[in-house]
């Protein structure tokens, strides 16, 4: 999905989601097209260190929905920064 550049804001994944890649492989796809777009991050899992992309966030599970809701609004609202492939 994220190869064919469909209209993407934000990728809010998993950072374990199986056999194949992880949350953490996947937010590296998606800033390659998506420089501006928000990465939010959520896992049970508790690695012993987080990797991100720039511009992302983490929530640890469980988490609030209101809590992802609120941080959602407030980066979309925010100015928008061309972040760099890692």
């Amino acid at each position: 999905v994220i190869n064919r550049r469909p209209p993407i804001d934000i990728l809010f994944t998993d950072i374990r989601l199986g056999a194949g890649p992880d949350g953490w492989d996947i937010a590296d796809a998606f800033r390659i097209f998506y420089r501006r777009g928000v990465v939010l991050y959520a896992s049970a899992y508790s690695p012993g260190q987080i990797r991100r992309v720039p511009g992302s966030m983490y929530f640890p599970k469980p988490y609030r929905p209101s809590v992802v809701s609120g941080a959602i609004t407030t980066l979309l609202a925010s100015p928008r920064v061309e972040y760099p492939v890692t």
